[in-house]
């Protein structure tokens, strides 16, 4: 688990990939400007082994975890983005959970 961090588009912002163990599953936090503040998102993507990751808008997992309503500076990027990591246990479980719920819905 990587954390990196830059400016962007919209300025600064802060991105970690963490590997979910299941169905090529990769948990993505990231953290950036939004309107009125700032904004740390968790979405699951499927990583296909060809250098591309993929994300199906209706079906994978996606939630918005914390916002600020702050300034867009390195450190406020930076306290934020830790902030989802310390609960990323919480947002694994609710990812984990959303396929489980997904997956016994198919059957």
């Amino acid at each position: 688990m990587e954390m990196q961090i830059g400016k962007g588009r919209d300025g600064w912002e802060a991105k970690t990939a963490i590997e979910m163990g299941a169905a090529n599953r990769v948990l993505i936090v990231s953290t950036g400007k939004t309107n009125g503040g700032m904004v740390t998102r968790a979405v699951v993507n499927t990583d296909n082994k060809d250098g591309f990751l993929t994300w199906d808008m209706f079906g994978d997992y996606s939630a918005r975890t914390v916002y600020k309503g702050a300034r867009c500076t390195e450190k406020t990027v930076r306290e934020l983005h830790q902030l989802a990591l310390s609960k990323i246990e919480e947002t694994l479980a609710a990812a984990r959970a959303h396929y489980a719920a997904k997956e016994g819905a198919a059957a």
